[in-house]
């Protein structure tokens, strides 16, 4: 049975801890029962994926495909289904289920059609972005379209509240996204708007997931609102982490070319406690924006954030924000589903560890 490639890796993890653990077949057994159940169900959300563009208008559609068929971690999703079964929900996926977890993706892949225009972005998940084959238009279009799909897919969920809670997440993504668009290229954002930014632009999607699976299962009202405060958590360290890794991270290792945030002239948290160790830094900020900046300038940016232990500080701030999205999770039942949400932001802050 096909299973997603990131819940497979994080089953394969917990099960390497279980050896170590007082029970370490109980644990096994619950573990192969994860992976046979919410795999298959992610594994089916993202096979639908790429055909959710079919029906768009002419290159819209073509952009909006190109995305979804180039794949991805599919955190979002995962997200979803995973909250639902450890607020007790069915153990068997349903359509309500799969069109929320589907949703979740495609607001998700309509922000980066969109980023890749505001940030004259080139390449995506490996291959030239839709903006490079279709013309911005088409990119900007094509999430707008993917933007629509995800409303209309949770309308037909039926799930109560589940709407008007993603339509409130949304408007929260556009008001980070212009928050960040005022201050780029600048160097006066503060650590108060950095976390203004981030709230909206990464962790209130991601606080949606955690709801939205938790309102599938019918979940109480606290429930719903822990699982919302996980999402929130983490998809604060999420973005922590990316910033880090933007500075510190090995290209060949992540797949992707670090220092990408400084020469689209966005401040990420360690550049902004490097500013708070050596203010002098701010006089160079600007001059890092943009793909014709002198890679030595970036360079002694570079430096500098290293010597001012900035990025162990952003660090310590993803670890505090993990443990506050695992603390969320305390009103939970113990469930293997409760165990994978907690191993995914223990997994996530090791990234930078």
């Amino acid at each position: 049975m096909r299973t997603h490639a990131d819940l497979v890796v994080t089953a394969m993890r917990l099960e390497r801890a279980a050896e170590a653990g007082p029970a370490p077949a109980q644990t096994a057994q619950r573990l192969q029962a994860l992976k046979l159940l919410v795999g298959d169900v992610v594994a089916r959300v993202e096979a639908a994926l790429p055909g959710l563009a079919d029906g768009g208008p002419g290159v819209a559609a073509q952009a909006a495909r190109h995305l979804l068929a180039a794949g991805g971690k599919r955190v979002r999703p995962l997200l979803v289904v995973l909250a639902a079964r450890a607020a007790g929900g069915t153990r068997s996926g349903t359509l309500a289920e799969e069109s929320l977890a589907q949703a979740a993706e495609l607001v998700h892949a309509a922000t980066l059609l969109h980023d890749d225009v505001l940030d004259d972005g080139r390449t995506r998940r490996g291959m030239p972005a839709a903006r490079m084959l279709w013309g911005n238009a088409a990119s900007v279009l094509g999430g707008d379209f993917l933007l629509v799909r995800a409303l209309e897919l949770t309308a037909a969920a039926g799930v109560p509240h589940a709407l008007d809670e993603l339509l409130g997440a949304i408007g929260r993504m556009i008001d980070g996204e212009a928050l960040q668009l005022e201050h780029r290229g600048r160097a006066d954002l503060d650590v108060a708007g950095y976390r203004e930014v981030v709230d909206g632009k990464t962790a209130s999607l991601f606080a949606w997931c955690g709801k939205a699976g938790a309102r599938l299962a019918h979940a109480s009202e606290p429930l719903v609102a822990a699982l919302g405060q996980y999402g929130l958590h983490l998809g604060r360290a999420f973005q922590i982490v990316d910033d880090v890794l933007d500075v510190e991270g090995d290209p060949r290792a992540l797949g992707k070319s670090v220092l990408v945030d400084l020469h689209e002239g966005k401040l990420t948290l360690p550049v902004l406690y490097a500013l708070d160790a050596t203010p002098a830094l701010r006089g160079l900020l600007s001059d890092c924006a943009g793909v014709d900046a002198p890679e030595s300038l970036v360079d002694a940016v570079v430096e500098a954030v290293h010597a001012s232990q900035a990025a162990r500080r952003a660090r310590a701030d993803a670890v505090r924000e993990t443990g506050l999205a695992q603390a969320a999770l305390d009103g939970l039942a113990a469930s293997p589903f409760r165990e994978a949400l907690i191993y995914i932001a223990r997994e996530l802050c090791a990234r930078v560890a």
